[in-house]
């Protein structure tokens, strides 16, 4: 039997439209309504309490989150603490060093094996050697160092830049994007070469000095003290880094500048020295030195310490020959020796009887005043409260000035 390929319109199927039970406003219709809305305000409910929730809970540590993923944080090298004498007489303190820093997102970018000098980069690194006669490998090599230890910190390329490469960079500074002159932290000697015995250097610490009880605080890459008083204050004087924040894009690239917050007040540190003092023994005990070799014994050197033997409080510590300091804290390698001979020194001579005798009395030392004489005749010494004849005759304690 074959089918017809079409039915007459008379033929056609009718669609079946009707329900047999009614459905509109029945009680299951009403059900499924009222199932539904209780569905929806569950849902409503969760995601407002979701809302309260990272809004209320924990929005302090989304907030976090997302201003770290906005900005990157820059350790700097701090101030360091000052030092002060007995008679709170500057020793040391904090200045800024005029250095030459260049913008690693501006001279170069980052990839898979590190950072490198794009081509205009290196156009104005090989324009800033020519003025500062720097290699630029030297350069680059000083920037790729640093970006090991903070991606985001300027690099130092020029640390010691003269007065004239400074201005000249200032005021063409449009001419030179990728670099600029700044100042970072140093060490200030106001009292010039002056207690390279006991105040000590600086210096970055070192793999084997951390986790070290001495600088069980320190982190990689920090500038610590490592030798005499610095060292052995480094706790009190050293803050650490200064988190600086710099801002960037949603790639991590530098989009800002840096912001580095002001810091706190620091400590001062006052040592038992004096500085008069010192200055006075290290003068007495060059004296000593430059005669022992007038008269024919070839002394390589001399020290001396002079103290409070009733509190151990040390007033003066030398040591002779020694290192210049401040030219030691600008550079490392130099340890050369540039004290000068005074042209009159003074000492006394005190029987051990009288010395017992004084301290059996509670009494320190007679104070000496010395006035040079003329070139014919030797310097005068006398002790307050006596006068010169007296001093001169006196068993107890003889004076003796020499002229050099």
């Amino acid at each position: 039997m074959t089918l017809p390929r079409s039915l007459p319109d008379a033929r056609r199927l009718e669609p079946y439209s009707r329900a047999d039970a009614p459905y509109f406003r029945s009680p299951a219709f009403y059900v499924r309504i009222g199932g539904l809305a209780v569905l929806v305000g569950i849902v409503i409910c969760a995601l407002v309490l979701r809302a309260w929730s990272i809004q209320i809970l924990h929005g302090p540590s989304y907030k976090t989150l997302a201003t770290h993923q906005a900005f990157r944080t820059v350790d700097m090298v701090g101030p360091r603490g000052a030092i002060v004498d007995d008679k709170n007489r500057l020793l040391a303190n904090t200045t800024g060093h005029v250095v030459v820093v260049a913008d690693t997102s501006a001279i170069g970018a980052f990839d898979a094996h590190g950072w490198h000098a794009s081509a205009a980069g290196l156009a104005d690194l090989k324009r800033l050697s020519d003025l500062a006669n720097v290699p630029v490998k030297t350069m680059v090599t000083r920037i790729r160092r640093s970006v090991i230890r903070s991606p985001f910190a300027p690099a130092v390329v020029i640390p010691h830049p003269d007065s004239g490469l400074q201005y000249f960079l200032d005021e063409r500074a449009a001419s030179y994007p990728g670099v600029k002159v700044t100042w970072i932290p140093s060490r200030s000697y106001p009292q010039g070469n002056f207690g390279s015995e006991f105040l000590g250097l600086l210096g970055e610490v070192s793999p084997q000095e951390l986790g070290t009880k001495r600088y069980r605080t320190a982190t990689a890459g920090e500038v610590v003290g490592q030798t005499g008083v610095e060292a052995t204050y480094d706790s009190l004087l050293n803050p650490g880094f200064v988190p600086a924040h710099v801002r960037v894009d949603s790639l991590g690239r530098i989009a800002g500048p840096l912001v580095v917050p002001k810091g706190k007040a620091l400590p001062t540190l006052k040592l038992t020295i004096d500085a008069r003092l010192q200055r006075a023994a290290t003068a007495a005990v060059e004296h000593g030195v430059q005669l022992a070799h007038e008269l024919g014994n070839p002394s390589p050197g001399g020290s001396a310490v002079v103290m409070n033997p009733y509190t151990g409080g040390i007033y003066a510590l030398v040591s002779v020959p020694t290192y210049n300091q401040v030219a030691a804290a600008n550079d490392p390698t130099s340890r050369s020796s540039t004290r000068t001979i005074p042209t009159i020194s003074c000492r006394t001579r005190r029987s051990p009887a009288s010395i017992r005798r004084a301290r059996r009395s509670s009494r320190s030392s007679p104070r000496l005043r010395c006035r040079p004489g003329s070139s014919r005749r030797r310097p005068r010494c006398s002790a307050p409260g006596r006068s010169t004849s007296a001093a001169r005759s006196s068993t107890t304690s003889r004076p003796a000035c020499s002229r050099t």
